[in-house]
């Protein structure tokens, strides 16, 4: 290679990484400025109330920004234009949905205290991380649908995985400098009249770490290649065998029955819906041992079984219940869950059946396929309606 060559590609990487830099600072700007400007009396709590309601405008930057780094490389080769296009339009559709959405309902419910307890804006939040989820998938994959996604999966679950590990430590260092400000340090007068700007500056500071951390493990699952996600996901998959066991036993005790117990409710699906998710990161095309191959078969059933409990008490919920949306959006959710694990359990008796038809070795055998991973796009369409079309219609009924 000639060292002009050299130099050139040399330069490329430079700019790379100075580029990747700069959005890894601008990231979180939005979420800073919004602390910066809050209210000139601080009151911790309301600031909390308002960054969870605005947080979907937050994710939205911040993944916009992060999606850059699965359509560039550092030597900006085989960029593909089409596909950094439809990237910057999807999320702009997104936040021009996102405000358009939201304008009929801070009229119908102008307390914002009161529109952050009616869970429509949580809600938009955490399925919003779904349509983030596919977004970022596609952009890996160049928005061809036929490409295979099974391994972004893995690539994006080990950062996941790496990411909320790394989260945590760094909030529960962030809590003890909070502990250490309150109690010990900075309680100077100096500091006394500063005080609202440094305990912003203390929350800017988590907001900051939390935005940088996915662009870090980024560059480490992609230098060291891991797939530590298919092996956390199918150790997973015995815990939370144990755990539905244990929440099909809890049944007996009726003061923490999910029908009329909210927080047991939350409790069942949530332990729902990590099963589901999980079950797209064990890729059964990838080796396991005669045991893992076994869980592949029996988890979805145990998982089924228990999805008819939690449907069952979320058909229940919305028959009493005066907020019907959010009991709906959660009931709609159950079917779609018990339809996924239907098709993955249908997949594994043809696996099972070829199995003894052309009597494959039980080593060499996959179960199941990777077709399940196309059934992402229905759980998208799912976040997309209930974070943009329902809420309105909730606001239009309400009316009437």
């Amino acid at each position: 290679m000639s060292e002009n060559k050299l130099i050139n590609s040399s330069s490329k990487k430079i700019i790379y990484f100075i580029l990747v830099f700069v959005l890894m600072v601008i990231s979180s700007i939005p979420a800073n400025i919004y602390v910066l400007l809050f209210d000139t009396e601080y009151d911790s709590e309301r600031l909390i109330y308002n960054m969870i309601f605005n947080s979907f405008y937050f994710q939205l930057f911040c993944f916009f920004c992060y999606s850059f780094l699965f359509n560039l490389n550092s030597n900006f080769e085989n960029i593909n234009k089409k596909a950094i296009l439809i990237t910057f339009l999807s999320f702009l559709l997104l936040f021009l949905l996102g405000i358009f959405t939201s304008a009929p309902l801070k009229d119908a419910i102008p307390d914002m205290l009161e529109f952050f307890k009616s869970n429509i804006m949580i809600n938009k939040s955490i399925l919003a991380y779904i349509i983030f989820f596919i977004i970022i998938l596609l952009a890996d994959n160049n928005f061809n649908i036929k490409n295979s996604t099974y391994n972004s999966f893995t690539k994006l679950g080990d950062i996941i995985f790496f990411s909320i590990i790394a989260a945590i430590i760094a909030f529960v260092f962030w809590v003890f400098i909070v502990f250490l400000y309150n109690k010990f340090i900075f309680r100077t007068n100096i500091a006394s009249d500063f005080e609202s700007l440094i305990e912003k500056l203390l929350f800017m500071s988590i907001v900051f770490v939390f935005s940088i951390i996915p662009f870090i493990f980024f560059f480490v699952q992609k230098k060291f290649k891991t797939v530590l996600s298919i092996y956390i996901s199918r150790g997973l998959l015995f815990l939370y065998s144990f755990l539905i066991f244990a929440l099909f036993f809890a049944l007996l005790y009726e003061p923490i029955r999910p029908f009329d117990n909210t927080k047991s409710f939350i409790i069942y699906n949530a332990l729902l819906v990590l099963s589901i998710f999980t079950l797209y990161f064990i890729r059964a095309d990838y080796k396991a041992g005669v045991i893992t191959k076994a869980m592949y078969i029996i988890f979805p059933i145990l998982a089924l079984l228990f999805n008819i409990l939690v449907l069952g008490t979320s058909i229940y919920r919305v028959i009493i219940s005066e907020n019907r949306i959010n009991e709906i959006s959660i009931a709609v959710l159950n079917i779609i869950i018990a339809v996924n694990l239907i098709y993955i359990i249908i997949q594994n008796i043809k696996s099972i059946i070829n199995i003894f038809k052309n009597n494959i070795n039980i080593n060499e055998v996959v179960i199941g396929n990777n077709k399940i991973y196309s059934f992402i796009y229905i759980y998208g369409i799912y976040s997309f309606i209930f974070s943009f079309i329902a809420p309105i219609v909730m606001v239009f009924l309400k009316n009437k």
